[in-house]
């Protein structure tokens, strides 16, 4: 995944070793299922049919978030937030392969990645992508946004 700055093979292997239990899962579909599995599921004609779309967050957003969910979690993690930072785990952290084919170099699959930080300006796109009013109430999840800030 040299393209997405990834050169240590180790990742890529321990991502591809999470495969099997993303096929075991007994739900169809669930939360944060990737991309690349919902269009093997629907099919490929079925899924390029559609606007497909995800958001995504400040990237250290997510690596603290991770990053606080492991340290909470996972019993066995003890590694500080910098020891987290130079490692592989970080990775995980950047959800890359949520929206990415891992079986085609990590390929963008979506069609449009928004960003939280313009998500009132890129919702407004997509609903003009789809036909839709520009305005919906929205829920949004804004559940430890600025965690990074404190930590870094």
């Amino acid at each position: 995944m040299p393209e997405l700055g990834i050169k240590d093979k180790a990742y890529r292997i321990d991502w591809i070793k999470g495969i099997p239990w993303l096929f075991k899962n007994k739900k169809k579909y669930y939360d944060h299922m990737p991309a690349w599995m919902i269009r093997n599921r629907v099919g490929k004609k079925l899924f390029d049919g559609y606007l497909v779309f995800c958001f995504e967050r400040n990237p250290w957003a997510k690596v603290v978030s991770r990053y606080l969910y492991y340290k909470r979690f996972d019993k066995n993690f003890n590694l500080s937030f910098r020891e987290f930072v130079k490692s592989n785990w970080i990775y995980d952290a950047l959800n890359f392969p949520q929206y990415t084919d891992p079986l085609r170099n990590y390929k963008v699959i979506v069609d449009f990645i928004g960003y939280y930080e313009n998500l009132e300006e890129d919702i407004a796109k997509v609903m003009k992508k789809i036909g839709l009013p520009e305005e919906l109430d929205v829920r949004i999840n804004t559940a430890a946004d600025d965690n990074y800030r404190k930590i870094l």
